[in-house]
């Protein structure tokens, strides 16, 4: 059994019907992929769109940073008296919570009710993430020293976002999530074709080489309002940003 609410770790939400039949079919004639192969470039083609919708929601515009950390702020205050709460438990207290967790445990197994699809101490493995699992194992419980090494982090990692909101961006947001999409994008195109991930423009600014037209087509179709000319000038500076990163490496190896 698979979680019917993610796939490759990623929510439902973040997949879309991103590509028609015939935009499968244009694409293939860019590439070598053949019609027994039209299935798998669909599927890998919205993993990459996908991923990019969850990355880019990471930079849309935001309330004020002083909001941010007061919310954040809160959050961590919850979290540390929650752990505070569970630490000094009585002895009956405690017992009574450890049975009805101990209860979630025997509702999985019975019922098939466990997190993250519904409200429960008992981890299902299977809607945790897509890979094999040993067999035989359905998942595990949460004690109550995990539950308070979780909210330590939840207060940690609410401190450390408060002290960083004032650092994000007041300009023009760079396109990390597009710079993401074009790294899958090209180790996708290696896999499915023999020319070159190279970006070449004509004199008035189209796409000539088969993978810059591959690019905007498919990039397209995940966000229409991104014009032809920012898909391309983004391309260019990842096939940039990785020529140099590439030439550091090269150069780190020969340093004697």
């Amino acid at each position: 059994m698979r979680s019917e609410d993610y796939r490759h770790g990623l929510h439902k939400s973040l997949y879309k019907e991103t590509y028609s039949d015939t935009d499968i079919d244009q694409l293939c004639l860019l590439t070598s992929v053949t019609p027994p192969d039209k299935a798998a470039l669909r599927s890998s083609l919205e993993v990459c769109a996908a991923i990019f919708r969850k990355q880019n929601d990471q930079f849309k515009p935001r309330q004020k940073s002083k909001e941010t950390a007061t919310e954040l702020t809160k959050i961590a205050k919850q979290a540390r008296r929650l752990a505070d709460s569970l630490e000094t438990l009585d002895p009956v207290a405690r017992q009574a919570l450890v049975n009805q967790m101990i209860g979630d445990g025997a509702r999985m197994i019975t019922k098939g009710e466990g997190a993250p699809k519904h409200p429960s101490t008992f981890l299902a493995f299977d809607d945790l993430c897509d890979n094999e699992t040993e067999e035989g194992t359905i998942g595990c419980d949460v004690e109550l020293p995990t539950f308070v090494a979780l909210l330590g982090g939840l207060e940690n990692a609410a401190t450390r976002g408060k002290g960083r909101t004032s650092k994000l961006p007041t300009g023009k947001i760079p396109d990390y999530a597009l710079m993401l999409w074009f790294s899958n994008i090209e180790k996708l195109w290696c896999e499915i074709s023999s020319d070159p991930f190279s970006r070449d423009i004509t004199s008035t600014g189209e796409p000539i080489t088969n993978a810059s037209r591959f690019c905007v087509l498919a990039f397209q179709k995940i966000d229409p309002n991104y014009t032809e000319s920012r898909i391309l000038n983004g391309m260019k500076k990842f096939i940039t940003k990785r020529r140099k990163e590439a030439t550091g490496k090269l150069r780190e190896k020969m340093t004697p």
